[in-house]
């Protein structure tokens, strides 16, 4: 049941909970791994207002001159569970980390201009670097376009490879060209 809660966050985090007065949907596919029929979408209620004021993206979405008028919006471009974050982001300010959805969330935070979102993702990443995800950090990278930031990072990746190469070569990882960095 609907209820109204006491702050301004809780009563964001209802919205995005209930979908209640919800004047948009987006629609996004459930997995992109799989072929996406009509069954296989799933619906993400918000709200025009909010999302306006949260990013300029959805502001100039809903609200330019030509403005998007439908009340569904296709996203194909990412799955729903990292639609969803960033739903949970935008409506509360929290945002769920793990291994999985760091540089996706990252690349939406820059889809739709998020700089705090970006700001936290890219403490997440710091702080999570690892033999698990480093080479996913290093094939997803074009999407980062902090290019200073990325530069830091690559030579932390080739300093952790350097390091730890033993676990590379024990997990399977055949690395055929060395990494070469420049900073030019």
């Amino acid at each position: 049941m609907f209820r109204v809660a006491s702050s301004s966050q809780g009563r964001a985090k209802s919205l995005l909970i209930y979908g209640k007065l919800s004047d948009v949907k987006f629609v996004l596919p459930s997995s992109l791994h799989e072929g996406t029929t009509e069954q296989s979408k799933i619906q993400i209620p918000a709200h025009r207002f909010l999302m306006a004021i949260v990013s300029w993206v959805f502001y100039v979405m809903f609200c330019n001159i030509m403005a998007e008028s439908d009340d569904f919006i296709d996203i194909l471009d990412r799955e729903y569970q990292y639609n969803h974050q960033n739903q949970r982001y935008n409506y509360t300010k929290e945002v769920r980390f793990n291994g999985d959805n760091n540089l996706q969330l990252l690349y939406l935070a820059q889809k739709y201009m998020a700089p705090l979102l970006i700001k936290r993702c890219i403490l997440s990443l710091q702080e999570h670097l690892d033999s698990s995800n480093i080479f996913c950090v290093l094939k997803l990278s074009k999407l980062i376009e902090n290019k200073s930031w990325l530069l830091q990072r690559l030579l932390q990746v080739k300093k952790f490879i350097r390091e730890n190469s033993a676990k590379f070569v024990n997990q399977g990882w055949v690395v055929q060209n060395p990494i070469k960095l420049t900073q030019d």
